[in-house]
């Protein structure tokens, strides 16, 4: 399952945010991710997704605030939980996240407007419930998309990174 298959994130420029989302795991760094992921290589996995997002910070210059669509919750999620301990004490790149969530029902009616390869509804449940989990390991907000309309979810997530800047 490439990193595009996650549950769904909001479209790419929502209405307030401007251009400041960058994806980076889209392309070589994403296929390098997953195949690290497949292998099991938690340095791998580290170290690709240390320089995917480094690459889009550093591409940025002063874009602020900066978005990624997928940033760490997105390699720990390829991590096996026995490895997780070792993730957790290694990642350096700490970046404030709030996860955009939505029920197996609703993820999986999205999907069938991407084109994208089918993955079976066990492998969606599991990364639905991995990043669920992943957020309250980190105590990062989730934004229920399957609840809210997106404008709602993109007021919500302005609010919340207009907190997160004062701190």
């Amino acid at each position: 399952m490439t990193p595009r298959e996650r549950p769904l994130l909001l479209p790419p420029s929502p209405s307030g945010l401007g251009d400041c989302i960058r994806r980076p795991f889209y392309g070589d760094f994403g296929s390098t991710l997953l195949r690290a992921g497949e292998n099991g290589d938690v340095n791998d996995l580290i170290a690709i997704g240390n320089r995917a997002i480094n690459a889009c910070v550093e591409d940025d210059g002063q874009a602020e605030p900066l978005v990624l669509d997928r940033g760490w919750m997105t390699v720990a999620s390829l991590i096996a939980p026995q490895d997780l301990p070792k993730f957790f004490a290694t990642w350096r790149r700490w970046i404030p996240t709030a996860l955009c969530w939505a029920n197996l029902g609703t993820t999986l009616e999205r999907l069938k407007e991407r084109v994208e390869p089918e993955q079976s509804e066990s492998a969606h449940r599991h990364y639905i419930a991995t990043y669920w989990a992943l957020a309250e390991h980190s105590k990062s907000p989730v934004v229920r998309t399957d609840l809210y309309s997106q404008e709602e979810c993109i007021e919500y997530l302005i609010r919340w990174i207009c907190e997160v800047e004062r701190h």
